[in-house]
Formats: structure tokens, sequence, C-alpha cells
């Protein structure tokens, strides 16, 4: 499908076409299993990326650390607001960051006792977050509702979606991941694209549907080449220039795992 360009609304101006690129662990999958991270380890280890710390360096005390406010932690004061810029304070970094090497310690961030506890308020609420509508929890899509009434994927992936349709974007969605679950998204994206998604989550034009022609699995060598391999028909693709047109959603819509896993072009309204 090649590239097309959508009017912005006045004259002569074009409005790029846009290509979304999505990795699946962490990111639209709020869970791990590659890297045996549960959904529960995944909230606590979010929340412990945006909880900010004094530097490691900066600490005089032994056992004893400080939030980013120089507030110790555990003490009984206010714990300072989590911080989603890109800036890092000045002399502080991500908990996540300064204590990588206690990664039980980030899995249970905010559990009671562990440093940050009082952070449970936002663990609860991204837990909530993620809960599919109990009025319609009995009729829900298995591929779209985890067993326990949850989300499989993050509503803002698919809100995303629906918005640049409505704004009448050119837009290309690629999905990526080194993780076993791609089967899972596909089937998800797929009951996306049948409708059977919450009303909220409705385009008003299809949403195309992946086969395995739309799959590539993505390899390295041993010599550092990366190659693409059609799941459909063994059609392998070797060529750098060819493969980074793929991955840009400058050819037809495709798929893969290992590297760089879901590559899905597609434009609405022409």
């Amino acid at each position: 499908m090649a590239p097309a360009h959508v009017s912005a609304g006045t004259a002569g101006d074009v409005m790029p076409t846009l290509i979304l690129h999505f990795d699946v662990n962490e990111t639209i999958l709020v869970a791990d299993p590659a890297g045996g991270d549960t959904l529960t380890d995944c909230l606590n280890k979010s929340v412990a990326k945006n909880a900010y710390v004094w530097e490691p360096s900066r600490e005089t005390t032994p056992g004893v650390r400080h939030w980013c406010d120089g507030t110790v932690i555990g003490s009984e004061s206010p714990v300072p607001p989590l911080v989603p810029d890109w800036k890092w304070p000045e002399g502080c970094m991500p908990y996540y960051r300064a204590y990588s090497e206690d990664k039980e310690e980030l899995k249970c961030f905010t559990e009671p006792g562990r440093a940050g506890a009082a952070y449970r308020t936002v663990y609860n609420q991204m837990m909530t977050s993620l809960e599919w509508p109990e009025d319609s929890r009995a009729s829900a899509n298995g591929r779209l509702c985890r067993e326990e009434g949850l989300h499989f994927l993050l509503p803002a992936l698919f809100r995303t979606i629906c918005e640049l349709e409505r704004q009448g974007r050119s837009f290309g969605v690629v999905i990526r991941t080194f993780g076993s679950d791609i089967e899972d998204v596909v089937e998800a994206l797929n009951a996306f694209a049948s409708g059977t998604h919450l009303s909220e989550f409705q385009t008003t034009t299809p949403f195309p549907t992946i086969d395995k022609h739309n799959v590539w699995d993505g390899k390295y060598s041993d010599t550092g080449n990366f190659t693409l391999t059609c799941r459909a028909d063994g059609t392998l693709i070797e060529d750098e220039d060819v493969i980074l047109d793929v991955m840009e959603g400058r050819c037809q819509g495709k798929e893969m795992t290992d590297i760089a896993v879901v590559n899905r072009k597609y434009n609405f309204g022409d």
C-alpha cells in the first residue's frame, strides 16, 4: 500500500504519513512473559521508573536513602510527586535506575514495607484503569479481555488509532517485540478489527485484519546481518533498503517477531 497524505485542512497544507512504532512488553502489554515479569511486577516497576531519588553518590549515611526532594525514604513524611518528564531533576535519577540490582524490590516496589509503599495509590489507579467495564465482561471478546477482567492490551493503543482515524490522518502501525506473545497480540488486533472492542474503540473505516502474509520473522546472523522471513511463504528479504521500507511502512503491511515484530501499514480514507 503506497503511503498517502491527507490534507491538514487548509489548501496546500499536507500532513505527513505517521509511522507509529510500538514495543509490546511493558509498553502496550503490561507484562513481560519472556522476561518473567507479571502484570503486577510491571506496574510496580513502572512506578519505580518515575519515582526519583538522590543519585547514590550523594548518599553519605549507610542504609539511608532520599527521595528527590530530600525526604528520607521510609519516613512518614509525604513523598514527592512522581516525575513523568524526560528531564531528570538535578542530582537525581529514577529509583529503578539507581537501585537496578535489586530486581525483587523493583517488582514489589509499592507493596507494604517496600521503598515505594507510599505510592500504592498510584499502583491502584493504574490497575483500575486496566479493568474492563464490569457490566460488559460477560460478553467481552476473550482476545481483548483477560480472564481476570482486565484489558489485554492498553486501551491507549486503540484510543490512539481511533483518534488518528477521526482526524483523517494517514498512518501506519509497527509493532515490535523480542517476546513470544506476538500471536496473542495479532489476535487482539484482529478482534479490534472485527469491531468487538468496547464502543469507545470503534473506527468508522474498517481496520485491516492481519494474516500470515503480514507476518515477518526478524533475525540477526552471526555476522550481524538482519533479515526478514515471511511466515506465510518463506520469502526472505536480505536487502537493507527493502527491509527499511517494510519497517517504515513503505511496503504492503507486514508483521514480524523477534526484533521488529509487527509491521502493519494501512491508510484511512484513500
